[in-house]
């Protein structure tokens, strides 16, 4: 049995019964968010599209360099910065700023962009690049850029969730991860008059000329699976 070369990302196997797909290749997910609202409920898809080919699924917000690590091609979340690199956007995500009900007991609502300054955050910040990313909001009819006046600062999406709930402090991320805990009251969707930029999402991967079928094929699912689940 041919054994999977794990990387972060997703592995796609292919089996003796599609040798004309190629080894193995790899697919990064930029954020977590991004596995859970789009990927995984649409994977029974894909098996069912290619059943010979074997998958195994990682996920990290760890952002992998494509070339010494073996990467084929990555979805990304954010601006690019991998200027030397083909890409594909595929569209945007929506974002929302939220906090739960005791922290916005004890320290109040923020009625403005300008008023987080006076509030505590966890925020994201890249390995990479140690850079924090910035809450952008449309304003006066402007993008605006603020960041709160405290940070707890982490690199996992799964844990600036698991913080806002707790209380520890206002959370700005991407609003179909959100939306559940908004739904059931764990959070509280705040700044509604503020609508908060979007994150367009990419595809990337660092030869057009040595694109495999596989390759090839994952992008173009990928691609159409985003567009029906966020339509511009």
């Amino acid at each position: 049995m041919q054994r999977p070369c794990v990387l972060s990302g997703l592995t796609f196997i292919s089996s003796s019964k599609a040798p004309n797909l190629g080894a193995f290749d790899q697919y990064e997910i930029g954020m977590l968010a991004l596995t859970h609202d789009i990927l995984i409920p649409s994977l029974g898809e894909l098996q069912a599209l290619y059943p010979q080919i074997d998958i195994v699924l990682t996920a990290s917000d760890r952002l992998t360099n494509l070339v010494s690590e073996g990467i084929d091609c990555v979805i990304r979340l954010g601006e690019l910065v991998d200027s030397s690199f083909i890409s594909r956007r595929v569209g945007n995500v929506d974002m929302a700023t939220c906090a739960a009900p005791s922290y916005l007991e004890k320290y109040g609502i923020p009625m403005t962009p300008d008023d987080l300054v006076h509030h505590k955050a966890i925020n994201f910040f890249s390995e990479h690049s140690r850079e924090v990313m910035e809450w952008k909001f449309a304003m006066n009819g402007e993008v605006v850029s603020r960041r709160p006046g405290s940070n707890m600062l982490v690199n996992n999406s799964d844990v600036l969730l698991s913080s806002g709930l707790a209380g520890l402090g206002m959370v700005h991320a991407l609003r179909a991860a959100l939306e559940p805990h908004i739904q059931s009251g764990k959070l509280t969707e705040v700044l509604t008059d503020y609508t908060p930029v979007t994150k367009p999402v990419s595809l990337l991967y660092p030869d057009r000329r040595y694109l495999s079928p596989k390759v090839r094929v994952f992008i173009d699912w990928f691609a159409e699976v985003f567009a029906r689940k966020h339509p511009l």
